[in-house]
């Protein structure tokens, strides 16, 4: 495992160019499960703060923020504090280097074989994270990097999985990002 990550932190751009993160700004399209797009924007500062905009056809732009301790919504309604649920909703983004460094981000982790992702060999690591939570991650195995991640929450309704796909990686200043992310939610597993 610890080669593995080793070879995605260089396929990045290296620990130096990770380490020079402090903020980061996404413009692009969110589509949703029915086919609307919608214009989509993120905008972070590290450690955790966040404020999107979510420009949508029948209510308007939508913006939302969390300043590490607040989470708020603003739009057509007026503004609003955000209950629990929609912060942990919102928060589950602004880690700025949840996917840059994944050293330190598991209380275990194990290498779990290997597959294919749309005709790719990848290498697949298992690992425990730090909130409890189980992941799968998979490796591209000839450029090193992550091309899916799968998180399983455990509730009482049994595990909740997300997957996040990554693709289209192009270098900005010195490192290599994906300007494609797709995440899938899936079923609970019973």
């Amino acid at each position: 495992p610890d080669q593995i990550l080793a070879k995605y932190t260089e396929a990045l751009g290296g620990v130096a160019a990770i380490e020079k993160v402090k903020t980061r700004s996404m413009k692009g399209t969110w589509t949703t499960s029915t086919g609307v797009s919608l214009g989509y924007e993120v905008y972070q500062t590290a450690p955790d703060r966040i404020y999107t905009v979510l420009n949508t056809p029948k209510q308007g732009i939508i913006e939302r923020g969390f300043d590490g301790q607040i989470g708020w919504e603003k739009g057509q309604r007026g503004l609003r504090e955000l209950p629990a649920r929609e912060v942990y909703m919102l928060k589950r983004y602004p880690d700025l280097f949840k996917d840059l460094k994944l050293q330190g981000q598991f209380t275990r982790i194990s290498y779990a074989g290997k597959d294919k992702i749309d005709g790719k060999d990848v290498v697949v690591l298992r690992g425990q994270g730090l909130d409890g939570k189980g992941e799968r991650l998979y490796f591209d195995a000839v450029t090193g990097l992550l091309l899916r991640r799968i998180t399983s929450t455990p509730t009482i309704l049994g595990l909740i999985p997300e997957q996040v796909d990554y693709d289209d990686y192009r270098e900005v200043d010195g490192l290599k990002l994906p300007f494609k992310e797709e995440i899938i939610p899936k079923t609970a597993d019973k």
